[in-house]
């Protein structure tokens, strides 16, 4: 490769690199050292050494000598000394400048490898041209240096001046330059990764077509639309970011001893289906997380030279970040890697998705039962490679595992690796499959060859002080390379081959006496530096998701221990970049492709936030103090009026905007009590202005399947903690009210703007979808019942359905207020008012000739409901009919609205005495919603109660009661026991007791229900009126 450059300017140095190619630059280096070696000054100095090195060990005592009795001796020991030092100087000289080359050349051998591969970018051939011509640059004042060390006057300018002050200018301009270059190369195998994997695209996608035209089927209709859509709804994590994450940290040929092990061998060989998942565990920081994304590249190279190159699955969960804790998360991604590795595999999923699209569910949830529809991808026949990794720090690991496993075990050609510590939940499920622990044995090859690379790279001039470290570092990882890397960052921060001795006596084989050891010098700092590095680790601890680094730049500015942040200019408070990654090395991960912030590891959590340690390191933090000083944060940086009054915010200018919309409530729920805090929160929430603001941004940002119900869960958490923390806050908003206001104002937006372009509200209406809409309006119904203002609430909707006439909008965009406004009035006991309305509502929507077949089927069950409340059974049961026509033609029947229907036309048998029917209907609807919701979902918490009720009809009381126990047990768990729908079931539950003759627990569990009534809804309430009265007959039959 000739080293070009493209300036006429040029300089005589890139002058003489013009004709030089990289093997001639290596073969100069080669060269050098060769002569070197055979020069008289490094024969000399080599002679010398060992002579000076036995001064240097008896010196202080010949020191001690002299001082004492001081004689005409000490005038030829002092100069001897300043002889050996001067000669101790130049030899260090000489050693840097060897080491330098030697290191030069190890980086242009692997860069001529690099130029191989990547030698047709221009930016690659440019940046690795310039760095030829700073190397020559050096290997030229090298040389010179070298060719002149036979004159005693360069000698002693050698002694006068260092090898750093002499090539420091030009060592750091190559540092440069080799970073940008490894910078580049990654890039460049990125960009190169995603067009292979998209040429891998383009030919499964004409492979389908041939096959698809083959078998005289029309091909799908705008198929890369439609995946998309899919990919977009299916809302992975960036899965390829996260293993070139990882990848950076491991050294080259690093992990040999998993990739080969006669373990993974057979793991990746098994035909058994017993054998094909495989368990690597062991304690933290011994390198399975790399050691994963070593397994993961070894795959890559065994698959990719087969014809059917099959399918490598990956996801590493990660406790220090909310998006990577949870299984549904794991599901996402991996489903989301089999699209992209295989296209056909998209058919199965577009009923799906469709269905999803319907309810107005913009992303997978549980709903659309992922197990599933992995378990459908995955029985297609292919070699498939799946590897999870620390699924110990998944939330939920022993719920979800066996469902897990019995996927991947019964896919034909899958085989699974799994990474965990070794803790007893996960033990007890995979104790009899294959399995490996990672020892010290095991690791200790890797690890010496990680540390003697390290270690080559600190300067220690003896090679028998060298020798030694290496000997210290290996005896004392205890197979843990996370310690060896925390002792090597350490080292190199050494000032001397003493104070690298000192460390390591300082350091014992334990990570938390490692992070104890960086925290003290942590210590050291001025207090301002001291004051922002606890900042920044309170931040990392608490964060829900790695933070960039425009985000922790802002919410470091400020500073919760201030009042006046929102009178002082933000950018004079922003700190500084480098600071940041100075001040918390060993805690604090910088992700430089997606300048991004995060923990280095799972310990440094704990180390971080354990209470032991607290009592003694001022850099602990409690978690609930965290959370207190995050969300204060994320309020005060939401108050600012230039944040809360403008929906449209650019992330470059208010970058801290989508973190503190979408977690201030996260962080306020999880804080310990401060009535600060709490007046922060009641002054925020309580201008509705600002209120609704933040609402609209969090819709549009949240990405759970029912945002908006989501909303309103966090709320009324929110509104617990204010009322534990100070007095009463409801009356400072009204979250229900702006709830409706929302729904109003983005089913409105639905039409263009002026300019031709959606609005913001318009793209999150796009967001909520009917089926959610309604589910929010049943709840707001509830809800304004329970708190007694359910005459608000029809006044809020006339308001609303009032405002949509007089802005002469058409009747049938109305609709699902009408049906509203009926769901409002049979709360407030109208029943005829609510079916006459609900009857409106339908006759309106039926007159659109485009009408939604799905809205339709909702009001005429509703119309069921109101029917079974008149006792009109026969015209329920048609239109519970009716309705559950219409929903199994549109879904399957699996589907939750499905479900919905099934229950109410349950409850309308069970009420004429079709007690069989009903259980039937139940049952069928129950074994739905536990597999979609699962068992402690409020939904199917309702059907377990009207089994209950049938049974208890039926006369089996004994069946009755232990269901309706485990209904009871079950929402205290899930809704907390002083929840409405708590204690209506504690009543239930006490009338069952009566039936069954047991008065006396009947009177307590009454007694129990009245005392909670009391407290949440007040003693007029007609809820807590009717448990009194049912006390009082209890005590009647009692007497």
């Amino acid at each position: 490769m000739s080293l070009q450059t493209e300036n006429d300017g040029q300089s005589e140095k890139e002058h003489h690199a013009r004709y030089t190619t990289i093997n001639e630059t290596i073969q100069e280096i080669q060269i050098i050292e060769a002569s070197s070696s055979r020069s008289r000054a490094h024969q000399a100095m080599r002679a010398l050494t060992p002579f000076i090195s036995f001064v240097e060990r008896y010196s202080p005592a010949v020191d001690s000598m002299v001082q004492f009795d001081p004689k005409p001796s000490c005038l030829i020991w002092g100069s001897l000394r300043v002889i050996l030092r001067i000669a101790r100087s130049i030899k260090f000289y000489y050693d840097g400048l060897f080491r330098m080359i030697e290191r030069l050349g190890n980086r242009l051998s692997i860069f001529n490898k690099y130029h191989e591969l990547f030698g047709d970018s221009e930016e690659f051939h440019t940046t690795l041209s310039e760095a030829y011509v700073d190397a020559l640059e050096f290997l030229n004042a090298a040389k010179c240096a070298m060719s002149n060390n036979g004159h005693l006057l360069l000698w002693l300018r050698r002694a006068w001046k260092n090898f750093e002050s002499e090539f420091k200018e030009i060592d750091d301009r190559l540092s440069r330059r080799c970073q940008h270059l490894e910078s580049l190369t990654t890039l460049i195998h990125r960009d190169r990764l995603h067009s292979d994997v998209k040429k891998q695209e383009d030919f499964r996608e004409r492979t389908t077509e041939i096959l698809t035209s083959l078998t005289k089927c029309p091909p799908p209709r705008c198929a890369q639309e439609s995946y998309q859509e899919i990919m977009a709804w299916l809302s992975p994590i960036d899965w390829s970011e996260d293993l070139l994450r990882i990848r950076r940290k491991r050294s080259p040929n690093s992990c040999r001893w998993l990739t080969d092990h006669s373990f993974f061998h057979d793991w990746t060989t098994s035909t058994i289906p017993d054998s094909s998942i495989g368990w690597v565990y062991g304690r933290a920081g011994v390198g399975k997380t790399v050691a994963s994304s070593a397994a993961i590249e070894t795959l890559q190279n065994i698959t990719s030279s087969k014809e059917d190159p099959g399918v490598i699955l990956y996801f590493f969960f990660s406790g220090a970040d909310d998006r990577r804790m949870t299984t549904l998360q794991m599901y996402q991604t991996i489903i989301s890697q089999l699209l992209s590795q295989a296209r056909p595999s998209l058919l199965p999923l577009q009923p799906i998705f469709e269905v999803a699209k319907k309810y107005g569910r913009s992303h997978l949830t549980w709903a659309d039962d992922p197990v599933s529809i992995l378990r459908q991808l995955l029985a297609i026949p292919s070699e498939t490679f799946l590897i999870v990794d620390a699924i110990d720090e998944c939330e939920d690991v022993e719920s979800f595992l066996p469902d897990f496993l019995d996927v991947v075990r019964s896919a034909p050609g899958c085989r699974t690796l799994l990474l965990s510590r070794d803790i007893p939940a996960l033990r007890r499920i995979l104790e009899t499959r294959p399995r490996i622990r990672i020892t010290p044995t095991l690791t200790k090859e890797c690890i010496d060859e990680y540390i003697t690379n390290a270690i080559n790279e600190v300067i220690v001039e003896d090679d028998v002080i060298r020798a030694d470290i290496l000997q210290q570092v290996s005896n004392r990882t205890q197979g843990m390379f996370l310690w060896a890397s925390l002792m090597i960052q350490e080292l190199k921060d050494a000032i001397s081959p003493e104070d690298m001795t000192a460390i390591l006596n300082e350091s014992p084989p334990v990570l938390n006496s490692m992070y104890r050891m960086a925290t003290r010098k942590m210590e050291q700092l001025p207090s301002k530096r001291r004051q922002l590095a606890k900042r920044i680790l309170s931040r990392a601890v608490c964060s829900v998701r790695p933070l960039t680094w425009k985000e922790l730049q802002t919410c470091l500015a400020f500073d919760s221990t201030l009042t006046s942040t929102r009178q002082r200019s933000l950018s004079r408070t922003l700190p500084y970049k480098s600071i940041v990654l100075k001040l918390c090395s060993p805690f604090i991960e910088h992700h430089l492709e997606t300048d991004t912030f995060r923990l280095s590891h799972m310990s440094v959590h704990q180390y971080l936030t354990a209470t032991e340690e607290a009592e003694k390191d001022q850099f602990c933090v409690a978690p609930e103090d965290a959370h207190r000083d995050m969300a204060a944060v994320c309020l005060e940086y939401l108050i600012q009026p230039e944040v809360h009054i403008n929906n449209n915010l650019e992330p470059e200018e208010f970058p801290f905007t989508e973190y503190a919309t979408s977690n201030w409530c996260h962080h306020l729920i999880k804080s310990k009590p401060d009535i600060h805090l709490h007046d922060q929160a009641v002054y925020f929430l309580s201008s509705k202005d600002r209120r609704q603001a933040w609402l609209s941004r969090w819709i549009l940002l949240e990405k759970s399947a029912f945002p908006l119900q989501q909303i309103l869960r966090l709320i009324h958490e929110v509104g617990q903690w204010l009322s534990s923390v100070g007095p009463d806050v409801r009356s400072h908003f009204d979250e229900h009210g702006d709830a409706l206001d929302i729904l109003v104002a983005f089913s409105l937006s639905r039409i263009q703007d002026p300019q031709g372009e959606l609005s913001v509200k318009a793209v999150a209406s796009k967001r909520i979808g009917q089926f959610e809409r309604m589910m929010v309006i049943r709840e707001l119904a509830r809800e304004y019942t329970i708190a007694g203002r359910i005459g608000d609430g029809v006044n809020h909707v006339k308001t609303q359905l009032s405002q949509m006439d007089a802005l002469s909008i058409p009747p049938v965009e109305s609709v699902w207020l009408h049906s509203s406004l009926g769901l409002l009035y049979d709360q407030q006991g109208e029943v005829d008012l609510a079916l006459s309305t609900q009857q409106k509502a339908l006759s309106i929507l039926l007159s659109s000739p485009s009408h939604d077949e799905f809205e339709a089927a909702q009001i005429t069950n509703e119309l069921g409901r109101l029917y079974r409340h008149q006792r009109k059974y026969k015209e329920s049961e048609e239109m519970h009919l009716k309705a559950l026509t219409s929903l199994r033609q549109l879904f399957p029947a699996t589907d939750f609205q499905t479900t919905l229907t099934l229950n109410t036309l349950a409850r309308c048998y069970r009420q004429q005495g079709r007690l069989e029917e009903a259980l039937a209907f139940h049952n069928e609807a129950i074994a739905v919603q536990k597999t979609v919701l699962g068992l402690e979902h409020p939904h199917t918490l309702w059907v377990l109660s009207d089994i209950a009720k049938c049974h208890r009809d039926q006369g089996d009381m004994a069946k009755a009661c232990e269901l309706q126990e485990e209904s009871v047990r079950l929402r205290e768990k899930v809704l907390g026991p002083t929840h409405h729908d708590t204690l209506w079931a504690l009543n239930d539950l006490a009338v069952m007791y009566e039936k069954d003759g047991r008065v006396d627990e009947s009177f307590q569990i009454h007694s129990k229900a009245l005392d909670g009534q009391k407290d949440t809804l007040g003693v007029d309430h007609k809820a807590t009126v009717w448990t009194a009265q049912a006390i009082e007959n209890l005590q009647h039959r009692r007497r």
